[in-house]
């Protein structure tokens, strides 16, 4: 299986499908039998969407994603009051009687399932594609991964976890 092909290299560690073909866990694509083509990507190289009490890996990833600053408090907020289990508004943020006046279902009120559920958090679905046309999904992760891994982070993950903006 591909879980036994992965655990048994090492980051980096050549394998046989072609010449100089090296297993990377950046989202690279690799070309397997045939026309295939595959890739791998370690979730430890991107940003845990709802791992954090104050979305400040969040915010930071969308700043560098070149979202407005003055939106990025508004959604990092209504992020927070989706996963979190009371039914309080953060200052900028959104619960149950929002979403109503929006026409969207409630908050789950729990930890997001999938990276697609994020567009169900309002404000978000605006930016599930960033200005630059790139896809947010991209970066972030709903798992839970347990560290950091550099050497798999896409440019704007390293970017933000590094505090550089935009353009550095």
């Amino acid at each position: 299986s591909v879980e036994d092909l992965v655990a048994s290299l090492e980051f980096g560690q050549k394998f046989d499908t072609g010449p100089s073909e090296t297993v990377s866990l950046d989202d690279r694509g690799f070309s397997g039998l045939g026309l295939a083509r595959f890739a791998l990507r370690d979730e430890a190289g991107l940003v845990g969407i709802d791992s954090e009490s104050d979305g400040s890996s969040v915010r930071k990833l969308l700043l560098v994603c070149g979202i407005p600053e003055s939106q990025v408090d508004i959604l990092v907020d209504r992020l927070l009051d989706y996963v979190d289990a009371d039914d309080l508004a953060r200052l900028n943020g959104a619960e149950t009687d929002a979403y109503r006046k929006a026409g969207k279902p409630a908050p789950s009120n729990a930890a997001l399932m999938t990276s697609a559920e994020l567009s169900r958090v309002l404000g978000w679905e605006h930016w599930m594609r960033l200005p630059d046309g790139r896809k947010l999904s991209d970066f972030i992760t709903v798992g839970r991964t347990g560290g950091q891994n550099l050497n798999a982070m896409p440019d704007r993950v390293l970017q933000a976890s590094l505090g550089l903006s935009q353009g550095e």
